[in-house]
């Protein structure tokens, strides 16, 4: 009949399709989540993003650039040198592991009082000629103490750029020790990284387990 509506066929069950089934992320995805969140959530990262985005894209480039450099000491420093030689026990007794080489900086150093470098076991490096690793130690703590000349762009303004260094790494506890600024960073299982800038030198001291403030505050004012 005329002005009749088409009556439309309804649809089917058969016709619909099940909802895919969500897949769960990849173990590996996971654990790289759990470990880049503190990162992400961090004071560093965030003041830097927002810094980044009010600065041209020549600055941003150029602090990558002059970051990366002290990332790659960073892991030379943390990684390349082995964790054995962080608990010798007796420094002069320390065996050179593959990877680090004994040589001798052609810059003024720092050394604890009363101690001279055949007594800390000679000068290693991990390869960078312009980084110089000493073993001693803090009471019954092995350290590892890195020295380098400081960075053409860190001598315009020394404290701000260790303090962004020391931030970058997450060693928010600071301390004064005389006209020095000392930046400590405690990991979850006891051992610390310390950033300092001391007599034209970046100074990065690692240890095995936890030093309590005053300790460290006796140590670095006994470098000389």
């Amino acid at each position: 009949m005329r002005g009749t509506k088409k009556r439309i066929k309804p649809t089917v069950w058969q016709d619909i399709k099940p909802a895919k089934q969500i897949k769960k992320p990849p173990k590996w995805f996971v654990k790289l989540k759990s470990f880049l969140n503190p990162i992400l959530k961090s004071r560093f990262y965030v003041q830097t993003k927002r810094t980044l985005r009010r600065l041209d894209k020549k600055v941003v480039i150029k602090r990558v650039v002059k970051y990366g450099i002290f990332i790659a000491t960073l892991v030379m420093f943390y990684i390349i040198i082995p964790k054995q030689s962080v608990n010798t026990q007796d420094p002069k007794t320390t065996k050179v592991e593959p990877g680090l080489v004994r040589g001798t900086p052609t810059y003024k150093t720092l050394l604890p009082q009363g101690k001279n470098i055949k007594d800390l076991g000679g000068w290693i490096r991990p390869g960078n000629k312009s980084v110089y690793v000493y073993l001693d130690r803090i009471d019954n703590v092995a350290i590892n103490v890195s020295q380098q000349p400081l960075p053409e762009d860190f001598r315009n303004d020394v404290e701000q750029q260790v303090d962004d260094l020391a931030m970058a790494e997450n060693a928010t506890e600071k301390i004064t020790v005389g006209s020095i600024n000392v930046y400590i960073g405690t990991s979850a299982k006891g051992p610390q990284s310390v950033f300092f800038a001391k007599e034209n030198l970046l100074v990065l001291i690692k240890s095995a387990s936890k030093i309590e403030n005053d300790q460290w505050a006796r140590y670095i004012n006994s470098l000389q």
